[in-house]
């Protein structure tokens, strides 16, 4: 694996379901996809109903979470992508695909996540993103 594939993987792994924290909100606990995916449905409310009140706030915010954890994400994949691509060819490539797989599970099976948002105050990845 190359180490721009392996940056990529990692990348997307991260951005998808590592818990990382919701500044302004209490304890709040999501993946860095979950910003993406709240301010491209605030952009939606924008376009279709009008930029009144709070909404241009609320899609700057989330928006700039996802930027801003977007950019965290991709830092650390290029570190991880390092070692991985400095270990021996198949070792490194298969390292980091078991510890993506891994954490993506421990991410859908225990609930890690904590959301200001959500019907149930704890859940799972799965929750986290619907």
């Amino acid at each position: 694996m190359t180490r721009r594939a392996a940056h990529w993987v990692g990348f997307i792994g991260l951005f998808a379901a590592a818990p990382v924290p919701m500044l302004f909100f209490e304890r709040a606990l999501v993946p860095a996809a979950r910003y993406a995916l709240l301010a491209c449905v605030s952009l939606a409310v924008i376009v279709q109903e009008g930029a009144a009140g709070a909404t241009v706030g609320i899609a700057a915010l989330f928006a700039a979470h996802a930027l801003g954890y977007g950019l965290l994400c991709w830092v650390i994949a290029g570190l991880l992508a390092r070692v991985a691509t400095a270990l021996p060819r198949p070792r490194g490539a298969v390292l980091l695909w078991v510890a993506l797989a891994l954490g993506v599970a421990v991410a859908l099976r225990f609930e890690i996540y904590r959301t200001p948002f959500g019907r149930a105050p704890w859940g799972t990845l799965w929750d986290a993103l619907s």
